[in-house]
């Protein structure tokens, strides 16, 4: 990804703008707060059939299996039947089994192809921030270094800078996240037919299947918002009070990650700040966007940058795209 889309667009409010460069962290949103209502949610309807597929044909094979459970298949109107309902019940444990060990925060990318999208913005994101938006343009390597840091720093459960899968029509998920689903074929399944029996093996195997379905499921984004090319921050940020012995398994230098609360317009949105302990972002340049106010707001940009001690310098520059917003 640096190689082909070494920037990283960042759109959002002049007043976020501000409190980015003045603040030097980013904040990444609980995942129910985001602008796609489908977010985190679309996986689990498409892993139902493919386990169901997977636990039939792991009964088929298993004679012993089938003579052992032959009434309670009977019972449920055959194996494909079986298959389908166990399937069910694992998607609905894991789906909440997930959530409690781990809190997910998000904080989104755009990134673009053209050069003249570049150079000026995509109209579509400006139209969705109003009359006041900006770009923040991110350098990808050094914001990957910098997660890494992050990473070192705060125990998470999971913390990389991913790309957007978007769920078009000739999606192979299981081309696409091969290691979850070798994980449920040949790790969960055996596990279930056994009865789940309470020992290491088994609990490994659903503790793979967590981290596998914790990384699938961030990703995964609807169809209709694949124009933004996303990358992504996807951080789980982990709840003591589910872990056993959590504490010890801190180092010395790692923190607990503090949740936070802002006003929005469903209640208060939780979120997490990236960053606290670095001292600048990696921001190459800011690019003002489309606006009745577009001077003025580029001049109190950099008024703040101005005033700022920087390693590097952040280039300031205005979208020539004509778009004026309907807001009055």
């Amino acid at each position: 990804m640096p190689e082909n889309h070494p920037d990283l667009f960042h759109y959002t409010s002049l007043q976020a703008c501000e409190r980015i460069l003045q603040s030097g962290n980013l904040w990444a949103s609980h995942a129910k707060h985001l602008n796609d209502s489908s977010e985190f949610e679309l996986m689990w309807g498409k892993i139902r059939p493919l386990l169901s597929q997977y636990i039939q044909e792991a009964i088929q094979a298993d004679p012993d299996y089938r003579r052992k459970h032959r009434d309670a298949i009977d019972s449920s109107g055959g194996i494909e039947r079986v298959a389908a309902q166990d399937a069910d019940t694992f998607v609905h444990i894991m789906r909440s089994l997930i959530f409690e060990f781990a809190t997910p925060f998000v904080a989104c990318f755009t990134t673009h192809d053209e050069d003249c999208d570049r150079q000026h913005g995509l109209l579509s994101q400006w139209r969705g921030y109003g009359d006041d938006g900006v770009a923040i343009v991110f350098d990808y390597k050094k914001l990957e270094d910098q997660l890494r840091r992050e990473k070192e720093l705060f125990h998470y459960l999971g913390c990389a800078l991913v790309t957007a899968v978007y769920d078009t029509d000739d999606l192979d998920l299981r081309e696409q996240f091969p290691s979850l689903f070798a994980t449920l074929d040949r790790e969960v399944v055996p596990a279930y037919l056994a009865g789940l029996p309470k020992d290491h093996q088994t609990e490994k195997a659903l503790s793979n299947a967590a981290i596998e379905l914790f990384r699938a499921v961030g990703p995964l984004k609807h169809w209709g918002f694949r124009e933004e090319k996303e990358q992504r921050i996807i951080v789980g940020v982990g709840n003591p009070a589910r872990f056993d012995g959590v504490n010890a398994s801190l180092s010395a230098r790692q923190k607990l990650k503090t949740i936070n609360f802002r006003p929005g317009r469903c209640g208060s949105i939780p979120y997490i700040k990236l960053f606290e302990d670095d001292e600048h972002l990696p921001i190459s340049r800011i690019l003002v966007g489309p606006s009745r106010n577009q001077d003025a707001n580029a001049f109190r940009v950099e008024t703040i940058l101005k005033h700022m001690v920087l390693q590097h310098k952040i280039e300031l520059e205005t979208s020539a795209i004509p778009y004026v917003s309907a807001t009055i």
